[in-house]
């Protein structure tokens, strides 16, 4: 801090609490294709949801000479909706000597059907024109795929891996846009007549861009992204 000011420290503060509620559908049936294999359908509508921003901003400032000054601005709320894409899954398996199986699932979701609208209680609200353009622009069609497959070795041991690649929801345009998501996972698992143990751990990577301050002011920021998990399930079953 510059000793030759007068002012010696600025505190500035932000707050907001996000809060709503929604609801949606899911349907989906799964058909036998003869002994072995089977054949799944799943809809996912969207989420239509009701949220509510309340917001507050406060300043704090200190002065060499003694003086404090503070100010708290009044609370502010605002309330909007929102609504996701809807998600239309497509899945089949095939189990092989009942000892183990494959299977494969397919997802479609065009983020481009994202949109966000005012409440229905305010009148001449904001009408988000603008940001359901800009989704429009720069979201796409997304097609996620799923694989896995589980062994039984010996009458009580599994074995099981998988992989999933999920894409990058921004059009390729986009300064946000990235590598997609690709996961794998890997478990082992005892099962016994009433109680069982499974370990699984999964992979994950991915890169992306994202602005830190305004796009018209920063470059995007690129970031490289990897999750690790580890999961330890213990069933009884009376």
């Amino acid at each position: 801090m510059d000793q030759n000011l007068e002012l010696e420290t600025l505190t500035y503060e932000e707050n907001l609490v996000t809060t709503g509620s929604g609801f949606d559908v899911k349907l989906g049936a799964v058909m036998r294709a003869g002994e072995s294999a089977r054949l799944g359908l799943a809809f996912h509508s969207p989420v239509w949801m009701q949220m509510s921003d309340a917001y507050t901003t406060s300043v704090r400032t200190v002065f060499r000479d003694g003086d404090n000054f503070n100010f708290d601005s009044p609370d502010g709320t605002f309330t909007y909706r929102g609504r996701t894409p809807l998600r239309l899954i497509a899945s089949g398996a095939v189990i092989v000597a009942k000892r183990g199986c494959f299977s494969v699932d397919y997802e479609f979701a065009d983020y481009r059907h994202m949109r966000l609208k005012p409440s229905t209680g305010i009148i001449d609200a904001y009408d988000f024109s603008y940001e359901n353009n800009v989704i429009q622009d720069s979201y796409r069609i997304s097609h996620q795929v799923r694989v896995g497959t589980e062994w039984r070795i010996g009458s009580n041991y599994y074995i099981r891996g998988g992989a999933g690649y999920y894409p990058d929801p921004y059009v390729k345009t986009d300064a946000r846009h990235g590598l997609p998501l690709i996961r794998y996972t890997g478990g082992l698992g005892y099962r016994h007549a009433r109680w069982s143990v499974d370990l699984a751990g999964l992979y994950g990577s991915r890169t992306a861009n994202y602005y830190q301050y305004d796009p018209s002011l920063v470059d995007a920021t690129a970031e490289e992204l990897k999750e690790y998990k580890l999961f330890v399930t213990v069933a009884y079953r009376p």
